[in-house]
């Protein structure tokens, strides 16, 4: 397994500072201007899946609103295929 690269000291000092404006900023506030170059190397060695929670919340409303209306249209089909197949298999008992 790969060892990640040592970090230097001027990333551990951009992620320190990034830590402590994350800790003074208020929760319900909308999401930040773009980030400075130093902060897409803090990035960069962060895992993939940690995302601060706006952009979890972005990333989650965005999907659900595009596919709702697709997935109750699936979800409406397979209750509707459902009680077809109830229909057919009680009709074929009784006039078989």
């Amino acid at each position: 397994m790969p060892t990640p690269p040592e970090p230097t000291e001027e990333l551990r000092q951009a992620v320190w500072s990034q830590m402590q404006q994350e800790q003074r900023r208020p929760r319900g506030r909308a999401q930040r201007a773009p980030q400075p170059a130093h902060q897409y190397a803090v990035q960069q060695f962060a895992p993939t899946n940690q995302m601060s929670a706006p952009q979890q919340q972005q990333q989650q409303q965005l999907p659900a609103k595009q596919t709702s209306g697709v997935a109750a249209f699936i979800g409406c089909l397979v209750v509707i295929g459902f009680f077809v197949l109830v229909a057919v298999s009680i009709l074929g008992a009784i006039f078989s």
